[in-house]
């Protein structure tokens, strides 16, 4: 919340915002919370009760209650900077993208030097697709204050998604000159080098996931001390963690192997939904999920390993066919698929991620235009697990297409259909290492500005030599993506004359 500045009051209202105050300080919100309630009655219009008021009620996420003080505040001053940029907070809590945004413009036209409100306004142009807008108010308070390192952190990020790395870069690293803990621009600098390729320096810089929250947030409990890439693993016991999402440990679960060939003893800690599946894994002695490892002289997250190993795109383990999916699912699928009749070839259709995920907005692509894309004459199947409003009625309109989605129990379920597929085209999410660590066949549509893991200006992938990337020709265009696509699925399966 922007902090507050003293104005003048009667002395009983100062003494009891004074208590307040004191009580806040020290831990005792409740408390403070009742006293201010108290002023509020005995004070109705003093600004600065109102204005605090409004701060102890954000931070304890009673929003509504905090709108309500700092409106308050603003009938007595209309042009209060502080009051309007902190409503804009709260709004922006309750997800009023819009009302958020003409706060913020509010507080600028009451403080014009007002730095946070032209990033936070920044911010929320950038996730509305007003890239421009996002541009200028980054700019503008980082003119404003040269050394605001959220301002260059904003503008890399804005460039990133612009797919202008080396412009991002710049960027991160000027917020990490001015605050070398800045741990966001910190995990933003791997992420860009990442995906330039810059691999030396990327993947020890990756290590700054564990001070980025969102990442964090995925770490284990630490039983044993890490490998240093140097140590004989010779009898050694390594536990090997998950980290993030369902696809990470799909792709990085590759390294496994590789360890075990240095002598390791190896359980793998794995999410449930995978188990069935990476019980094919080459190398691991024991899998887990929930629970408790066995003691083990090593702990290392998956995600960590390219580091140590030196990884570069010319030395990645396993391109394919490091999984299988087991013999019976697989049986099973091959009966399931004679009974339907499916003349070949089958492809399977995945458009959409978890839409829980951060960059969802990015990678999912609208269900009506990938079936606007789609050359009849191909026998196609949905094999999306979650559907969204609106796919349901969609897929009702388009009978042909075969929805298996919710018949598929795990990821050994869906690997065994995959392999009796003779394309899965699908977006940037599990399904898509899942076919790559299979070695099915796998064209996978990319926004403009792609996951790292999949680099820049290419159309094949270094992890996976079953692959084929479709890019966003511009930020958005999934049109140009798909026209591609279906250009290759005629000329693959349907023969390039066709009318």
């Amino acid at each position: 919340m922007e902090p507050l500045a003293t104005t003048e009051m009667t002395e009983p209202a100062a003494d009891l915002l004074a208590q307040a105050i004191d009580c806040h300080q020290q831990g005792q919100t409740a408390l403070a919370r009742q006293l201010l309630k108290l002023a509020v009655q005995q004070h109705p219009d003093t600004v600065e009760i109102r204005l605090w008021s409004g701060i102890l009620a954000f931070e304890t996420n009673d929003y509504l209650e905090a709108i309500d003080h700092f409106r308050q505040a603003l009938d007595s001053e209309p042009r209060l900077a502080m009051a309007h940029y902190n409503l804009g907070l709260c709004l922006e809590a309750l997800r009023d993208s819009e009302g958020a945004i003409e706060a913020y413009s509010r507080a600028i036209d009451s403080q014009p030097d007002h730095v946070h409100a032209y990033n936070n306004r920044g911010i929320l142009h950038a996730a509305n697709g007003h890239v421009e807008l996002a541009r200028q108010d980054y700019e503008e308070a980082i003119r404003l204050d040269p050394g605001y390192a959220d301002g260059y952190f904003n503008r890399g990020v804005l460039n990133t998604e612009q797919d202008r790395l080396a412009e991002a870069e710049q960027d991160y690293q000027r917020a990490i000159a001015l605050e070398p803990e800045h741990e966001s621009a910190q995990f933003a600098l791997a992420v860009c080098w990442l995906a330039l390729g810059q691999w030396p320096q990327g993947w020890p810089q990756y290590e700054w996931r564990w001070r980025y929250a969102a990442v964090n947030r995925s770490r284990p409990p630490r039983i044993a001390p890490p490998w240093d890439g140097r140590s004989s693993l010779q009898g050694k016991r390594l536990l090997l963690d998950y980290e993030q999402g369902y696809g990470d440990c799909l792709q990085f679960c590759r390294f496994v192997p590789t360890l075990a060939a240095l002598g390791a003893d190896i359980q793998l800690r794995i999410q449930p939904a995978l188990r069935p599946l990476l019980a094919s894994l080459s190398g691991v002695q024991r899998l887990i999920s929930d629970e408790p490892p066995h003691p083990c002289d090593y702990q290392l997250n998956l995600m960590s390993l390219p580091a140590l190993l030196a990884t570069t795109p010319e030395t990645i383990p396993a391109s394919q066919g490091y999984l299988s999916a087991p013999a019976e699912r697989i049986a099973h699928w091959q009966s399931r698929l004679s009974e339907l009749t499916l003349p070949r070839p089958r492809i399977g259709l995945v458009w959409a991620g978890n839409p829980r995920h951060s960059n969802d907005r990015q990678r999912s692509l609208p269900l009506a235009q990938l079936l606007a894309a789609l050359p009849p004459g191909l026998s196609y199947l949905s094999l999306q697990r979650e559907l969204r409003p609106g796919d349901v009625e969609r897929l009702q309109a388009h009978p042909e297409i075969l929805c298996l989605g919710d018949q598929l129990a795990d990821f050994a379920d869906s690997a065994a259909l995959c392999r009796e597929l003779d394309l899965v085209i699908c977006v940037d999410t599990a399904v898509a290492h899942l076919c790559g660590a299979l070695g099915v066949p796998v064209w996978i549509v990319l926004p403009f500005a792609a996951d790292w893991r999949w680099l820049r200006q290419r159309d094949d992938s270094p992890w996976y030599d079953s692959a084929r990337l479709f890019r966003q020709p511009h930020p958005g265009d999934w049109a140009g993506a798909l026209a591609s696509v279906a250009q290759q699925l005629t000329d693959a399966f349907l023969g390039s004359n066709r009318q």
